[in-house]
Formats: C-alpha cells, structure tokens, sequence
C-alpha cells in the first residue's frame, strides 16, 4: 500500500493578488441600460449584477474570509496524479461517524461552511457526531486538475483513497450532490468502505408507469391520438406521484428546456467558456445567475455568491473547473439511462429540496439500490448546505442514527427516540 503524507494548508494570497481582484472589479463596465423587456428568464438582470458588484466592492471583505477558511483544518496530499485539498475536522467525540461531503459545480469546499461546526460536535447525549471531510474536486480551488485524461470514476477512486489509505477509515458515510452525486453513486457502487450514502440530488430513469410517459410524448406529436397522448400522459403523472413529487418533475422538465445551455457548452468546449469567464465580473455574472436559477431565493445569500466567486478567480480555476463536463466519462449518462447500472450496493437516502433543478421522483430513486430513508423539505434548493443548513445537518444526524449502527445498538434505541418518523419514510 502506498504510503500518503498529507500536509497542513494555509490559505493566502499575497496583497497585490487580492488588490487585484477588487481594482480588475472596479474598472470592468457594464451597459448602462438593460435591453427592454428582459428578463431572469433571458440571463441576471443588468440590476442585479450592478448591485452584487456594488456589494463585492464596497462591503465584501476578502481577509475576513480567508481568516474564517483558515479557523479550519485545512491538508493537501499527493494521490497518483492530483494534489488534492481537503479540509478534516475531527469530533471530539471518540465514537464519531467519518463523514465525506462532495461539492459539485459552480460550487466549492466552502458550500458546507454553515454545516461543519455543529456537524463535528455532539449535539446531545446519544446524538450522531462526525469527522467531517471535504475535498475539493480535482481542478477545483486548491485541488490541481491531473495531467492525464480523467473522468469522474478517477475521482471516486481517489476519494476512496482519502479516505480509506490517507485518513485510515475502515468505512465512511458520504454526501453529495451535484457533481457529488455522481461521484459518491460511484463510490456506493463499487468500494464496500461507503457505507452509507445520502444525496440531495439524483439522476435515473423514470420508473413504473412514469417509464411510459417518453413514449406518450412521441404519441402526443401525431394528428389523430395527441391530444389523448396528452391525457394520458397527465394522468399517469397524477396517479403514480405525489404533489412534491410532480414538482420536482415538472421542475427538472422546465431546467432541461430553458436551464441547460450552460452544460452542452462546458462539455462541447469547455477551454473556450473558461477562459472566457475569466475576470471578477464575469464570475459574477455566470455564477451568479446560477446560484440565483438554482436556489431557494427566499433564503439565497449574497455572501454565499461573493465568497464563491472570489474563491474561483483567486485560485485560477474556473477554466479547470468546467472541465468535468467534458471528461466525466460514460458514467454520468449511464445512470441517466439506467437503474441497473452503478446500481448503489450500501443503504441510501435522498432529500427533497423544493427547488432542486436535478431529481427523480421517490419511486423512480428507490429502484437504484437499497433506500431506507427519503425527507421531504418545504424550502430549499441545489444547495442546501447554504440554503438551509440546519435542516441538511438534521437529515444526516437522523439517517446516521438509523442506519450507521446495528438494530441491537443500544445506541440505535436510543437516539431513535430523539426523532419523530419522517414524512414519506419508506
């Protein structure tokens, strides 16, 4: 087995770097007025990304930040081609579950930035607590992008070595969403470590009578039975799902119409977008748009979006970012495609955030391995780390509590009484 020496990280950058990146702000112009008649449904209102300038300027402070990234435990370590990055904050608790949280994109390691602290310590008496881990995917923020080719299965295998070769983990429990998702579906397929797996978003086919409704649209386009197509293809819907459920559908049609642009882009030319999103504002403006689309927006934070955005153009890294797109490899689309295949092997669960832009319906996710556990969410969105953090945390406590430990734990018994069933539990 390859030895691993992981080395304590310091995040800085030096104060022309950051000065910078505010004067880079300062003097990028905008229109001075919008294109009448426009739009969120057109691109981020010329408005908007005025005042979201305004604010990186005037009010967002980038030491502040960088002090509050440091008060963690930050290590890079060298595994086959990537020098990855990652942040490993260990519970006092002698008896913590270890816990690995992916990030997708335009995310970074700092999605998770409101969940840690109450994550990694015990928050009562018999309570669940972790040793949180999160890399930041190669190419991203302070993980280098290999030189070789790469797809997402790469990725999982080298989160599995962190976990497992690097940190010791017999077994580990993980998180994803986003690129995440796709990773940990990997990693809960194939390396028996990943013991348990919980997901905020998940791609597979429709299952059941949903399975039909493809074929009922290419009914619905003929003279003579489309508009009974039509019917029929609504009433499947309404028969098999439930309210939240037919959202998050209808949701996700709507994302793949009008939402998508985006992806067929960075994974056709990738090197092209990258270096064209390149200054602060322009972060500001794609990324922007994205958190906004993708997100709760009763409960979306500017802050969120500046630290996101400052981390991408510090780092350098946009351009490497959007990369995976093009290199994820047949995996990403075999699972689109396919409840067979990576079928998950440990037990798994799924939230449901309202404003999701990528998910199936419960059914449809329960075909792709062992579900024990499915939470439906009033609020929310792609980010829930960010969105609305106490109910992340309060969804892993409660899956872990179930099912990290065996039914005849005295400890299982007892931290059971701490929760209520959940609604919709299968």
């Amino acid at each position: 087995m390859t030895a691993y020496t992981p080395k304590p990280f310091t995040i800085h950058f030096s104060d022309d770097e950051v000065k910078e990146m505010y004067d880079s702000l300062a003097s990028s112009r905008l229109p001075d007025a919008a294109v009448p008649g426009v739009s969120w449904d057109d691109g981020i209102p010329l408005a908007r990304l005025k005042e979201l300038k305004n604010k990186f300027e005037n009010e967002f402070d980038w030491r502040k930040l960088e002090a509050e990234m440091n008060a963690l435990p930050h290590y890079t370590v060298e595994i086959e081609d990537v020098t990855l990055h990652y942040v490993h904050q260990v519970s006092p608790d002698e008896g913590a579950i270890p816990l690995i949280l992916m990030h997708g994109w335009p995310g970074t390691f700092w999605d998770f930035a409101k969940v840690i602290e109450q994550l990694h310590k015990p928050s009562g008496p018999c309570m669940p607590s972790f040793n949180v881990v999160i890399p930041s995917l190669p190419g991203y923020g302070f993980s280098t992008l290999p030189r070789k080719s790469w797809s997402i299965e790469d990725t999982a295998r080298v989160y599995n070595k962190l976990m497992t070769e690097v940190l010791g983990y017999q077994t580990y429990f993980g998180q994803g969403g986003d690129w995440g998702f796709y990773v940990l579906r990997i990693m809960a397929s194939i390396y028996p470590a990943c013991r348990l797996a919980h997901f905020n978003m998940f791609r597979c086919p429709p299952a059941g009578l949903l399975a039909y409704t493809d074929y009922i649209d290419y009914l619905s386009y003929l003279p003579l039975v489309g508009g009974y197509a039509k019917a029929a293809k609504e009433y499947a819907r309404w028969s098999v799902l439930s309210a939240n459920d037919f959202k998050l559908i209808k949701r996700y049609e709507g994302f793949r119409v009008t939402g998508r642009g985006y992806s067929d882009i960075q994974a056709t030319r990738p090197s092209t977008i990258g270096y064209a999103i390149h200054t602060p504002l322009a972060l500001l403006a794609y990324i922007g748009e994205k958190f906004h689309a993708w997100s709760d927006p009763t409960l979306l934070s500017d802050e969120d979006i500046l630290a996101t955005v400052a981390l991408y153009y510090l780092t350098n890294t946009f351009h490497t970012s959007v990369l995976i797109y093009k290199m994820s490899g047949p995996a990403r689309n075999e699972m689109s495609v396919s409840s067979k295949l990576w079928r998950i092997k440990c037990r798994f669960g799924f939230s449901y955030f309202p404003y999701e832009i990528g998910a199936m319906d419960h059914h449809s996710v329960s075909q792709c391995g062992p579900m024990v556990f499915y939470k439906e969410h009033a609020k929310g969105g792609h980010f829930p780390a960010l969105d609305c953090p106490r109910e992340f945390i309060r969804d892993l406590r409660e899956m872990a509590s179930r099912y990290w430990w065996t039914k005849d734990n005295y400890m299982v018994k007892s931290i059971n009484k701490h929760f209520d069933k959940p609604e919709g539990h299968p």
